[in-house]
């Protein structure tokens, strides 16, 4: 009924990027889980705690953008 503003087409693109790089994600972390799994016996107790640390960053980083995106808040998901 009525034509498609600008903004619709940028939501449209953004949900489409925004869905390329999650899946990107997903097959990089399926690697690497992959990966840790065969040398999980060489790993020291040490590192195994920065890499649980590392990766709760990276979620909690993960969660604000999308927060940032639900949200429409692009200054807050540029600073995340």
């Amino acid at each position: 009924l009525r034509q498609p503003m600008a903004i619709d087409l940028r939501v449209v693109i953004t949900s489409l990027r925004l869905a390329v790089i999650m899946e990107r994600m997903g097959d990089l972390s399926k690697n690497v889980v992959k990966r840790a799994g065969e040398i999980s016996y060489k790993i020291e107790p040490e590192l195994m705690k920065d890499i649980t640390k590392m990766a709760k960053i990276i979620i909690r980083m993960f969660e604000e953008i999308l927060t940032s995106y639900g949200k429409m808040d692009s200054q807050n998901a540029l600073t995340s």
